[in-house]
This record gives structure tokens, C-alpha cells and sequence, in this order.
């Protein structure tokens, strides 16, 4: 679980102690600038992705901080961009409090404070107690990885583009770069509002999962998998009813049609349940997550799986991940010596 430490640098002693903490748990993966970031690296880049890739931003607020001018203030008003994302009952930005202040945003004003005064080990408590539910969950997962589950994958931008237009970081295509959370993220389809447009159809992209080291004959079920780390990316488009077409090695795996409207969005997306099978990491990470089962017939154990997905011309598809997921047969039970 990836949590951005968000601070002031007059605050520093607080957030190497908090910091210290946080990250001796082994579930937690804590983003800390003094420790994360590596000679020569460009650190706003960093920094905006790592904001973007986080399932938790922590928010040390003081009073030396809270009318501090400079790029802080800029992590948080990203930080507030994508909590504006999140649905209202979710945890995603935790404003931590060092002394009795007020922060300038006021959108952090209806948010509820961790104070980690008068009481710091109670106020440590409390933000443990917050990431809890998740843990547990990244607990369960990596036992059950390590007992049945094989998972192969491959980065979004690992993709061949076979027709129309694809967005990245690096040719955003008129997508803005807040919509690419990742270097290897990639937003199948045209804006819609800046050019350049597709004179295509459709919008076609493949991609080769390497599973080789897989027992398929061992194999019980087999899931394909999309993951996008934004709540309101995924699979997406202005008009009602667009289609979506999905093979795996030349097999159709399903097509469908986009008519769902969440509430306070005016694009149509795809939406269906996620079977139950455990949210292995990195797809653990993903606000949307797409999974279709598949037959293991239609895999060749000796050659990388090979994924086609073809959208409509004004539909978008927001990929970082795209992978397969094995349920592995479990090994006999001797009993009695027989």
C-alpha cells in the first residue's frame, strides 16, 4: 500500500519520526522525499506521480506550514484534485496536525483532523487504525498469491497501437497530463476536445503477456485483467452505446456496449462485478479494475498470451495494467501414507 508523506521542510523532525514509523510496517510502502527520491532524478515529476500512484496522501499541517508559500502547496492542491475523484464515503487525503492550526484550503476544513498533540502515540494510533481495513486485505492476498495464485502482467504502455490514436505522457495526444498517473500509462482514443482527432473507426491495441513459466495443465480458472489507477478513468465515452470488443489469442472474450452514467459524471462507463479472486498487487492498487474469465484452451503455454481490445471511435480506455491471473490446482493431500 503506497502512502505519500506530504510536509513542510520546517516540519522535518515530524515527518522522518512519522515516517520511521510507518514504514516498518511491512504492508506499507511510504513515499518520503529525503528517502524516495534518487540522485538526479527529476523530483516534480516524481513527486506528481507518486501523488497520483498513492492509495493514502497524509497531510502534516502546522502552524509554521499551513501560510508557507512554495511547492508544497502545490502537493496539496493536486492531492485535492484527486480526492475530488474518490466517491464521499472514502479515506483517500488524511490531514495530520503537528499544533493547534488551521489549514488556508477550505476544502480540508470537512475533513477530520489527526492531531498528533498532546498525544503522539495516540495520533499515530489513529492513522493506523484508518489504513487497517486495507492491510488486513493486502494480508489475506499475499497469503493466498503465495499459496495458489500466479499473476502475469505487463505495463499498459508495453501496448502495439493497430489503428487510431492512443494518448501517453511522453504524446498526450490532447489528453491533459494529469489524466497519465504513471509514465507507462495509456489512454486509448482521441481527447474528443483537442486534436489531433481519429480519422478511424475504431481505436485498436494489443498486448503480449509472457507466461511460459505458467503450469496451464495445473491451471483450475484464468482471469484477464485491466487495471487503471484513477476512480474515474477506466473505460469511458461521451455517446451512449459505443462498442467494445475484447480477444485473447484471436478467441473473442466479450463485447458490449457503454450506457452507465455514474452520478456526477456526464460520460457513459463501463461497469461490472469483479469476481471474487483476490486484488493481487499492482492491480491491488487500481480505483478500476476490470476482470473477464477466460477458458485456458485459448492459451499456447509455450508462447506469451496475446491481448487485442478494439473501442469505438470516441470511446477511451485508461490502461496502466493489463495481466493474466491463474487459480492453480492445489497440490493432493496424503493421508495415512497412501
Amino acid at each position: 500500500m503506497k502512502v505519500f508523506l506530504s510536509y513542510a521542510h520546517e516540519d522535518y523532525p515530524y515527518a522522518k519520526r512519522l515516517y520511521d514509523k510507518l514504514s516498518s510496517l511491512p504492508q506499507v510502502d511510504v513515499w518520503f522525499d529525503k528517502e524516495t527520491l534518487s540522485p538526479g532524478q527529476k523530483w516534480e515529476l516524481e513527486i506528481r506521480k507518486a501523488i497520483r500512484s498513492s492509495r493514502f496522501f497524509l497531510l502534516l499541517l502546522s502552524s509554521r506550514s499551513t501560510g508557507k508559500k512554495g511547492y508544497y502547496q502545490r502537493e496539496i492542491r493536486e492531492a485535492l484534485k484527486i480526492y475530488e475523484e474518490y466517491p464521499d464515503d472514502d479515506i483517500y487525503l488524511v490531514p495530520v496536525r503537528i499544533d493547534d492550526c488551521r489549514p488556508h484550503f477550505e476544502q480540508l476544513e470537512a475533513l477530520h483532523y489527526v492531531d498528533l498533540f498532546p498525544d503522539w502515540d495516540t495520533g499515530v494510533e489513529k492513522i493506523l487504525k484508518t489504513f487497517q481495513p486495507y492491510l488486513s486485505s493486502i494480508d489475506h492476498e499475499t497469503r493466498i498469491n503465495h499459496e495458489k495464485w500466479r499473476l502475469k502482467y505487463v505495463y499498459a504502455s508495453s501496448f502495439e497501437l493497430l489503428d487510431g490514436i492512443a494518448g501517453t505522457r511522453q504524446q498526450p495526444n490532447g489528453h491533459h497530463d494529469s489524466l497519465f498517473p504513471l509514465e507507462t500509462t495509456v489512454i486509448l482514443g482521441d481527447s474528443n476536445k483537442k486534436p489531433p482527432f481519429n480519422n478511424s473507426k475504431h481505436t485498436a491495441a494489443r498486448w503480449n503477456i509472457p507466461i511460459k513459466d505458467v503450469p496451464i495443465d495445473s491451471c483450475v480458472r484464468c482471469f484477464l485483467l485491466f487495471g487503471c489507477l484513477r476512480h474515474f478513468g477506466g473505460l469511458h465515452s461521451p455517446a451512449a452505446n459505443d462498442f467494445v470488443e475484447i480477444y485473447l489469442n484471436g478467441h473473442p472474450i466479450d463485447g458490449f456496449e457503454i450506457r452507465i452514467i455514474p452520478e456526477g459524471q456526464t460520460d457513459f462507463f463501463h461497469q461490472r462485478p469483479f469476481p471474487d479472486i483476490p486484488r493481487l498487487n499492482p492491480f491491488g492498487a487500481c480505483e478500476k479494475l476490470y476482470a473477464w474469465s477466460v477458458a485456458t484452451t485459448n492459451l499456447h503455454p509455450d508462447s506469451a498470451a496475446q491481448v487485442l481490445v478494439r473501442i469505438a471511435t470516441r470511446t477511451k480506455w485508461d490502461i496502466d495494467f493489463v495481466g493474466l491471473m491463474f487459480e492453480l490446482a492445489s497440490p493432493a493431500i496424503k493421508v495415512g501414507g497412501l
